[in-house]
């Protein structure tokens, strides 16, 4: 399952594993069912559907097996009349034509087909490529299936409108080898426009391709990584101006997710929109607030901002928070152990390990430590004494009295900012998935779809877990500690799967620039070359990863690492050839120390 949408201020999609879509903050769904041959085909209850990114990497394809063949859907959103649509193509890929049913359900009111147009309650809801077949409405699904068998469909033309109901059925004529191209808006609206007036579906793939292109590109051995990472990034992308308070970022959610999927923007390269986001979420211009934030929505906005202005500094925007700031910050220092209700009851009752929606996975005392020990940083740098120094008097006894087994996300985010090591978001993001100690990439994957969203209970895809994947990844090829003074961290978590293989990294953010970097391996030797652009000019690297011992200095360069116990390649690992990986037969050894 997945949820599609497009950057703008409009609302994404949710689709279900058999192609069935809605609005994210509606109830009106679109369905399809194909007659065969055979029978009528329910995609819904079909057995034989399968899901999965087209060739273009972005438009979800959902696949029906009927006789003779597969006919396929294909869908992206895009942008009409100020909001979005979901725009579905659908593909009779078999030798034999095949009957096309598009099914709307889930409102009750008057129902009027016009030619192409479905109209609900006076506002067009669907819009097709070309005239509309056949048509009925009925006040429920299964009447709609049972009418649909029974041939009860008419040409619209012979049919009295308006009708009312709850479910409308428009049939069309597939032909072999052809496509049917309609568009939903899931509400009410003025107008929809014409699928032929919309952008064809590989301009959407090259518009998405091109927002992910911007930022940090990375390659390792296992190409769903790449996948899954930027499927992550273009949900967040497309929720990113959203307001904090619409359906994406509050169904199912905790209220830190938007600060910590803005954070993962900024550390992925999508810097213009992880700042609208956070600025959204910060409410700035609203210092009232401050006095009912939760705990952890406070505390994760100041450390997102402390690793914003931090990684990109930024004086007249700093500056102009500081007031904002202050008052987060002493709204947290006024409030010690401050609870809701629900998450209070909930931590009681629920394990963690069933996602980031459900609770159990922070505790408010760790969030309160790291948004303090964050703004504490801020304010320093800003030279403001008097609230600085009330906070360093107050965190060495948070600090003290947190419970790590109760707050491992905060402090797997900021530990370095309390005195305390950074431990990997990985495992924050392998318990929020159910996953055992010491699972790996490979099983983080395995829980993801076959598109490669990560859903929950409610969510066809969650924005939280989305936001982690990105950090816990980010982490794993380039890790900044706070209060290292500037040093990159190399590879700081890899995957035993990615030795062996090359592994290269473009465009990372990092203090005062971009980082860039690959690892070619001789033998059992990782050889690394890098390329870091700063305004310092400068950059102190290490890779606690792969080599502890190992420490690199300058803008560029290239170093032959030792061998790493525990990570040496083992019998089960077999030794992958980088360049046989790139599709070029060469000697690894041989290679040129180059990428990108």
């Amino acid at each position: 399952m997945t949820e599609l949408g497009i950057i703008g201020n409009a609302t994404p999609f949710a689709v279900d594993t058999s192609g069935t879509a809605r609005r994210l903050d509606g109830t009106v769904k679109l369905q399809w069912w194909v007659g065969a041959e055979d029978r009528w085909h329910y995609v819904p209850d079909e057995a034989a559907v399968r899901q999965g990114l087209g060739a273009d990497n972005s438009a979800l394809e959902t696949r029906l097996r009927v006789p003779g063949g597969d006919v396929v859907q294909r869908s992206v959103v895009v942008p009409t009349n100020g909001d979005s649509a979901a725009l579905c193509e659908i593909e009779n890929e078999t030798p034999v034509p095949v009957a096309l049913a598009v099914v709307i359900s889930g409102f009750n009111g008057a129902v009027e087909v016009n030619n192409d147009t479905v109209v609900i309650n006076g506002s067009p809801v669907l819009r097709a490529g070309r005239s509309i077949a056949r048509t009925l409405v009925a006040d429920t699904v299964e009447a709609a299936k049972l009418a649909t068998q029974g041939g009860d469909a008419q040409p619209p033309a012979e049919t009295t409108w308006p009708q009312s109901g709850g479910v409308v059925v428009a049939i069309v004529p597939l032909p072999h080898t052809a496509k049917y191209r309609f568009a939903f808006s899931g509400q009410p609206c003025e107008v929809l426009a014409a699928p032929q007036d919309l952008p064809p579906l590989d301009a959407v793939a090259r518009g998405w391709e091109s927002h992910v292109g911007a930022g940090m590109q990375l390659s390792v051995a296992d190409d769903r990584i790449q996948q899954v990472a930027a499927a992550c990034q273009r949900h967040l992308l497309s929720g990113s101006v959203l307001h904090p308070g619409s359906e994406f970022w509050t169904n199912d959610t905790e209220s830190w997710v938007p600060a910590v999927a803005a954070a993962a923007l900024d550390a992925w390269g999508h810097r213009i929109e992880g700042r609208e986001l956070l600025l959204a979420a910060s409410g700035v211009d609203d210092l009232v607030v401050h006095a009912t934030r939760p705990v952890d929505a406070a505390g994760a906005l100041l450390w997102a901002w402390a690793e914003r202005l931090e990684r990109q500094p930024d004086a007249e925007l700093e500056a102009a928070l500081g007031p904002w700031i202050e008052e987060v910050a002493i709204s947290l220092l006024r409030r010690p152990g401050w609870f809701s209700k629900r998450r209070a009851e909930s931590r009681r009752a629920a394990p963690r390990g069933n996602g980031p929606g459900s609770a159990g996975t922070s505790s408010d005392d760790a969030w309160r430590a790291l948004g303090l020990a964050s703004a504490g940083s801020v304010l320093t740098r800003q030279g403001n004494q008097t609230l600085g120094s009330d906070i360093v008097d107050a965190l060495p006894q948070l600090v003290r009295d947190l419970d790590p087994a109760t707050g491992p996300l905060p402090l797997a985010l900021g530990g370095a900012r309390l005195g305390q090591p950074d431990t990997p978001v990985f495992g924050e993001l392998a318990s929020f998935l159910g996953l055992s100690e010491g699972s790996g990439w490979a099983a983080v994957l395995g829980k993801s779809s076959s598109t490669g969203a990560f859903g929950s209970d409610a969510r066809s895809q969650h924005p939280g877990v989305s936001a982690l994947f990105l950090l816990a990844l980010r982490r794993s090829v380039v890790h900044e500690p706070a209060g290292s003074g500037g040093v990159l961290d190399l590879v700081a978590n890899p995957d035993q799967t990615w030795l062996g293989a090359p592994i290269e990294v473009q465009r990372a953010p990092v203090t005062g620039g971009v980082a860039g970097f690959g690892i070619r391996w001789h033998g059992e030797r990782p050889a690394v070359l890098w390329d870091i652009a700063t305004s310092t000019g400068t950059a102190a690297l290490v890779s606690s990863g792969l080599d502890a011992s190992w420490s690199g200095q300058g803008a560029k360069g290239e170093a032959l690492m030792a061998s790493t116990e525990g990570l040496a390649l083992g019998p089960s690992t077999p030794k992958a050839q980088p360049t046989k990986a790139r599709g070029i037969d060469k000697d690894a050894d041989v290679e040129p120390d180059s990428f990108g």
